[in-house]
């Protein structure tokens, strides 16, 4: 935990505390009914899981710009949840009177919690896929650009004009067409290398049409492999 977020929990109990003294002190704490008392409790229950919300959320939170886009939403589900609920449960302390059955604030109370912890799950589990499209996205990113390289070296390799042609139509159908690939393409990103090698091979042993026949297949790997 930064210093920054040590000075927001900070503040967020002093707010806390002086909300629950305010409380107390606008109406006395001997004279709160059930109605008033079961307010101030949860007044500061909210505070509590507010806390523990963003915590939690900080623990396994990645950074990124995408993931800060992402890591935004509990910030505003949580001063949402603490804004109804302070409200609400300083409505109940404050006119504690005209609430004879405690069982409204508790009962409003609980739905509160319940949809802040739905929400959480959701958000919970929108971030986790998130991620992993994030990861899938970046693996990908990397397959590509191995094969950009192996590329490359065979163009450096290649002395003969018609397999120097084909390996560059191999570069530019990979250059120019989508970097997203299929699910499941790793196979045939690794088939194509397979290939991109044997053609390397072929040109060291000067076999132009092993050559030629390789890098071609490299290229309709390619196309099956992205999108």
């Amino acid at each position: 935990m930064n210093k920054s977020a040590k000075q927001s929990y900070i503040i967020g109990l002093i707010i806390m505390a002086a909300w629950a003294v305010i409380m107390l002190t606008a109406v006395h704490f001997f004279f709160l009914s059930a109605a008033g008392w079961a307010g101030l409790i949860f007044g500061i229950l909210s505070f509590l899981i507010g806390f523990t919300s963003r915590y939690l959320w900080e623990a396994g939170s990645q950074q990124g710009r995408a993931m800060t886009e992402v890591n935004a939403l509990p910030t505003v589900l949580n001063y949402g949840y603490l804004v109804i609920s302070i409200i609400a449960n300083t409505v109940f302390c404050l006119t504690d009177r005209l609430f004879l059955d405690v069982k409204f604030p508790i009962i409003l109370n609980i739905i509160l919690i319940a949809i802040m912890l739905v929400a959480r799950v959701g958000m919970e589990s929108y971030r986790g896929n998130t991620e992993k499209n994030i990861e899938r996205a970046t693996d990908k990113v990397m397959d590509t650009n191995v094969v950009k390289r192996k590329i490359q070296d065979l163009l450096l390799d290649a002395q003969d004009p018609e397999v120097k042609g084909a390996l560059q139509k191999v570069r530019d159908t990979v250059n120019y067409s989508s970097t997203t690939l299929k699910a499941g393409s790793e196979e045939r990103i690794d088939q194509m290398l397979q290939q991109l090698s044997l053609a390397q091979e072929a040109m060291a042993n000067g076999d132009k049409a092993a050559a030629l026949a390789d890098i071609r297949e490299a290229e309709k790997t390619w196309r099956r492999a992205s999108l």
